[in-house]
């Protein structure tokens, strides 16, 4: 290939000068009108970009506020018409600043169409009394009506306005839960907690234990034993207003070894309690703070709607102790306690219509007034005789609303197998000799109460005792002394102050000879006719005596008093005192025999049981109804500092024992029915700093997290 080389000539440059100087100034003339235009479209582009982003802060904004409904509810609470409040955000690259006013306020339910705010069901109960900022709500005039059953003759299923709100029972799922609750994984931590124990809606048929952080899944809890929440424990029961250690959503993906059947449902948790459950705060070993969000479902749900906006609640009515062995299903009946109680047989809502709760596998709460069988005695010892012992104890604090008539000592060989009867049965005495115990052969026994219900479980077996020849052999015991008579007034020796009777005191003997006095024998006589008294564990006994007035003044009468005891071979053994030249009062008192002994009525352990011991803070919150009217509600406080409890959805009970003395409750006290704003409509507006971009909406948020936009719009 060639290249051409020829020169260039001086002519030649000449001629290139001036169209270097024609291309220069044509360039100028199109080059410089196009940098001016590049430049203005790259400052009107920046603008353009500047206003893309301000106008997108306006809107991210109002979308960072909606990202946290719950936080935004909390925050606009103290908001007004006018009165902005400032939220707390997230930075963002363009300074921004997001308002919230407060439009309107939507409540659970309407406030004139509320149900009674607290009712009790037995007969004298009384209303909780106090201050407008610790009781709220209509009460109930007819608390504690001479008719006990007139409250539920006012009731209604869905707590209409005016009527005592006595809900079904919802659908709960059979699923037997253990009382061992699942955990999170380490690493996983919510809300600045560390730690976390969840449950989940189901049937929990042992006591459950709380001591730590803990949530409760959304969703109905059937309990047959006590849920005790103790020191250390911080409890949050289902999701809405309030954040716990978890949620529902985090709780089933990540609880380890979570259930496959979770039954979650709904937002909020209810605890239904039935057989033996309970709630127990219990503050003595540190700090409580235990809390339920209420519970919403939605109306459409059949099985669980009658849990909507109830906490607590009871299984109520019995069981027909004919039939609960063999009929389960058909054996609920309402709970009746004779002129002082009557609740009907609780029923459950579902798709099917309303069934008798053991049809769904519920059992009735037994925490009732109603009476039972005492509570097993206590102390109970024995000592070793020979061929026989001698068992004492001491008689149970609750006979169960009816009098202790008896009790019954049974025995066992070695410390193994069943207990069996032995023949030692007394009325009064709370000691007893067992008969004809081998020698050399170790013995343990226990102890029975027994009423007109029922007789008690067996107390707490003594140590093994082994008789032998060289144990303490049962001989006579000795004679009674000082007997005496109550006097007539003024005081006349030996002269009564009944007409008609004598009133005959003595002291016990002595000397019991290593057993028993199982019983005394009074005996009075003037000679012709003999009137007689026994008794036992006393000694005082009052014998009527019938003679014509006429004859009183000439009548001396002589009274004997017999001890009784029993050996280890069974036979009864006696001792016997007589005073004489006793006469009654012709100018006297007429005797009449009091009537039979009766006990006060019986104070079941509370259902619900905030009874708070120490110095230590609690902080229990319970928004939703609690309907529980067959059992007590109880609150007490024995240091209030510190303590701040609030039972503000309505209270339905058979009594609450609640302080009188407003000074002596919970330094923070609500009680009755407060109703919750379920809704706040916001006027949200984001303003970016240094622009004329602004973004507003119009939002409706509820306390669970939901929310709707109304309007929204950036200009």
């Amino acid at each position: 290939m060639s290249v051409d080389a020829t020169p260039v000539t001086g002519r030649d440059r000449g001629s290139v000068l001036p169209i270097v100087l024609v291309m220069m100034v044509i360039g100028s003339l199109v080059a410089l009108p196009m940098l001016s235009y590049s430049s203005t479209v790259f400052r009107a582009n920046r603008v353009v970009s500047q206003n893309a982003a301000q106008a997108e802060a306006a809107r991210a904004g109002l979308r960072m506020a909606l990202a946290e409904p719950v936080s935004l509810y909390n925050q606009c609470g103290n908001a007004g018409l006018n009165l902005g409040v400032q939220l707390s955000l997230p930075d963002l690259d363009i300074n921004s600043t997001t308002t919230c006013y407060l439009l309107a306020v939507n409540k659970a339910r309407d406030d004139f169409s509320l149900p009674y705010s607290q009712v009790m069901t037995y007969a004298g109960a009384s209303n909780v009394a106090g201050p407008v900022e610790q009781v709220f709500g209509t009460e109930y005039t007819d608390s504690g009506n001479v008719d006990p059953a007139l409250w539920y003759s006012n009731s209604s299923k869905d707590g209409s306005i005016g009527t005592v709100w006595f809900p079904d029972l919802p659908v709960h799922a059979v699923s037997v839960r253990s009382s061992t609750p699942y955990e999170l994984p380490t690493g996983y931590p919510m809300n600045g907690y560390t730690t976390c124990d969840i449950f989940f809606p189901g049937t929990y048929r042992q006591p459950v234990v709380i001591t730590r952080p803990t949530y409760f899944t959304s969703g109905i809890y059937y309990f047959e034993d006590p849920v005790t929440i103790q020191g250390g424990a911080q409890v949050l029961a289902g999701q809405g207003t309030l954040d716990g250690c978890s949620d529902d959503q985090f709780s089933a993906f990540y609880a380890v070894d979570a259930p496959s059947t979770h039954n979650i449902s709904g937002l909020g948790a209810t605890f239904v309690f039935g057989d033996d459950a309970r709630l127990v705060v219990d503050d003595s070993a540190g700090p409580v703070d235990f809390k339920m969000n209420q519970r919403y479902v939605a109306s459409n749900d059949q099985n669980t709607k009658s849990s909507a906006l109830v906490s607590i609640m009871t299984v109520n009515g019995a069981l027909d102790p004919a039939l609960v062995s063999s009929d389960f299903d058909n054996s609920g009946i309402p709970l009746v306690v004779p002129g002082l109680l009557s609740v009907p047989l609780s029923y459950v809502d579902g798709v099917d219509g309303t069934r008798p709760a053991p049809v769904d596998d519920y059992r009735p709460n037994v925490l009732t007034p109603a009476p039972r069988a005492p509570d097993a005695p206590t102390g109970v010892t024995a000592a070793a005789r020979n061929g026989g012992a001698v068992v004492s104890w001491v008689a149970p604090t609750v006979d169960g609303g009816s009098p202790i008539t008896g009790y019954r000592v049974r025995v066992r060989v070695g410390t193994t197998g069943a207990f069996t009867a032995i023949g030692c049965e007394t009325t009064a005495m709370r000691s007893c000799v067992v008969p004809s115990l081998p020698n050399g052969t170790g013995h343990t026994f226990v102890v029975e109460a027994i009423n007109a219900i029922g007789t008690s479980q067996q107390s707490a077996a003594t140590g093994s005792v082994t008789p032998t020849s060289g144990s303490p052999s049962i001989g006579t015991p000795g004679a009674p002394t000082g007997i005496a008579v109550t006097l007539a007034t003024p005081p006349t020796p030996q002269v009564s102050r009944f007409v008609n009777a004598f009133e005959v005191s003595w002291a016990a003997p002595t000397n019991i000879a290593n057993g028993v006095i199982r019983r005394y024998q009074v005996s009075i006589t003037d000679g012709v006719t003999a009137w007689t008294c026994d008794v036992e564990n006393a000694t005082t006994c009052v014998v009527p005596v019938s003679i014509p007035l006429a004859a009183i003044p000439a009548t001396t009468f002589s009274i004997t008093v017999t001890a009784f005891s029993r050996r280890t071979d069974g036979v009864e053994v006696s001792s016997s005192a007589t005073g004489t030249g006793f006469r009654l009062g012709a100018a006297g008192q007429t005797y009449v025999a009091p009537p039979p002994p009766t006990s006060g009525p019986y104070v079941p352990p509370p259902v619900v049981d905030i009874n708070l011991t120490s110095a230590n803070e609690v902080d229990v919150w319970i928004p939703g109804y609690i309907s529980t009217p067959q059992s007590v509600v109880r609150v007490r406080a024995t240091n209030p500092a510190g303590k701040d409890v609030s039972l503000a959805g309505g209270v339905l009970s058979a009594w609450s024992d609640v302080d009188p003395n407003v000074a002596a409750r919970p330094a923070e006290f609500q009680f009755g029915l407060v109703n919750p704003a379920t809704q706040r409509v916001l006027r949200l507006v984001t303003t970016v700093d240094g622009s004329r971009f602004v973004g507003e909406a119009v939002v409706q948020v509820n306390e669970t997290g939901a929310w709707a936009v109304n309007n929204w719009h950036v200009q």
